[in-house]
C-alpha cells in the first residue's frame, strides 16, 4: 500500500516478532512516503540497533532530532545516539 501509516504498523509487527530486518524494510517504505515521520524513523533506529548496524541507527536517530528537536521522542534519539556513539 500506498500508505505511511501501514507500512508503520507493519514495521511494529515485525519488531514484536523480532524479524528486523523486516521491521527495517517497512519503516523504509514508511519514511519514503512520509518523510517527516519522526516516530518511524525512532523505531527504524531501535529495529537496526537489534541488527547491530549502529551507524544507520544512529542515521535514523538523527534524523528525528532533525525533525521535530524539542520532542520527547528526539531526546530519547539523543539518548541513544550518546550510547551508541559509545559501541
Amino acid at each position: 500500500p500506498d500508505y505511511a501509516e501501514a507500512h508503520h504498523d507493519m514495521g511494529a509487527a515485525y519488531g514484536e516478532m523480532g524479524r528486523y530486518a523486516e521491521a527495517v524494510g517497512a519503516y523504509q517504505k514508511a519514511v519514503a512516503i512520509d518523510p517527516d515521520n519522526a516516530e518511524a524513523y525512532y523505531k527504524m533506529g531501535f529495529a537496526r540497533d537489534e541488527l547491530g548496524l549502529y551507524a544507520e541507527a544512529i542515521t535514523a536517530y538523527e534524523k528525528v532530532v532533525a525533525i521535530d528537536p524539542k520532542s520527547k521522542l528526539a531526546a530519547l534519539a539523543r539518548s541513544h545516539i550518546h550510547t551508541l556513539g559509545k559501541k
